[in-house]
């Protein structure tokens, strides 16, 4: 049996996601909470999210 492989720095966020997050990041932010995302990655895509809630507001 192989040993697995673990991936070496943050994972790579996909375009698909990229694309998901910024149309509508209420429901594909949550994936950027799995393993191997970096912090920078998670606070740009909450940060987004943050920054929508407050101008639906305004």
């Amino acid at each position: 049996m192989a040993p697995a492989v673990v991936p070496t720095g943050p994972r790579k966020v996909e375009l698909w996601l990229k694309i998901m997050v910024f149309l509508l990041p209420a429901f594909f932010v949550w994936f950027l909470l799995r393993r191997g995302h970096s912090a920078m990655q998670r606070l740009i895509g909450f940060g987004w999210l943050g920054l929508l809630i407050l101008l639906t507001k305004a």
